[in-house]
């Protein structure tokens, strides 16, 4: 299975600014991703999707190649799907020939290259499956937990059949936690979308699980990124 490997990262960021290029753990964010493409087995080639010189600079200098992002497609409202259409069409223009393309977003930094060979592993060995994403396992965050306001105040549980069951005993409930959007190109291509219906998860880690979106993420994943890099010089 060939699989291309596209870091989307455009330059401007509202929340947390130069958000893939800040230093968290001792590196730039895009770095994380960049280093799971080359740890794979698995990818046949990856890139970085860029509007910016600076993003470009720091991919270039790790030898990893770059596609520059037009602006129409690099805007706050511009959707990936976009972005990794042009990849694609760009690569293949020059004949390349891809059966899926990962999606590895530098916002959801902690995965390894054995987390896209797995990814990887079970698309090609799922026949009828369309796509692989990255999930968590949610504890106290599960939706028996969870509750609508209705019009006069009155709180109803979205779950009430698990409203008074201890944590432990509650069903799974997965959350998918933006690491790793694995598809076949078809599905990509035709319906425009890394979310098809048929589609099976990857579990990960929720302890070592972050999406960086607003400062206080930044703080907490200089924390888990941290400890994560520990855990893995101790294997």
């Amino acid at each position: 299975m060939n699989v291309l490997g596209i870091i989307p990262a455009r330059g401007g960021s509202k929340g947390v600014k130069d958000k893939n290029i800040r230093i968290i753990a001792g590196e730039p964010l895009i770095q994380y991703a960049i280093n799971a493409c080359k740890e794979s087995g698995r990818l046949s080639t990856f890139v970085v999707s860029t509007d910016s010189e600076k993003i470009m600079a720091i991919a270039e200098k790790t030898g990893t190649q770059v596609i520059q992002r037009p602006k129409e497609i690099a805007m706050d409202t511009s959707s990936v799907v976009d972005a990794a259409l042009h990849v694609l069409k760009a690569l293949e223009t020059k004949n390349y020939h891809f059966d899926a393309v990962m999606l590895l977003q530098p916002t959801s930094p902690i995965r390894t290259g054995e987390d896209v060979d797995k990814a990887i592993g079970l698309l090609e060995e799922s026949h009828e499956i369309d796509g692989v994403i990255s999930v968590i396992r949610v504890e106290d965050t599960h939706p028996a937990r969870m509750y609508e306001v209705d019009q006069d105040g009155i709180i109803c549980s979205l779950q009430p059949v698990y409203e008074n069951y201890r944590r432990q005993d509650l069903p799974p409930i997965f959350l998918r936690n933006g690491a790793i959007y694995l598809v076949r190109r078809e599905q990509l291509v035709e319906n425009r979308t890394f979310m098809p219906k048929k589609k099976i998860g990857i579990v990960m880690r929720s302890d070592y699980s972050v999406n960086i979106d607003t400062e206080l993420d930044v703080l907490t994943a200089e924390v888990i990124l941290t400890e994560w890099k520990k855990s893995r010089v101790k294997k």
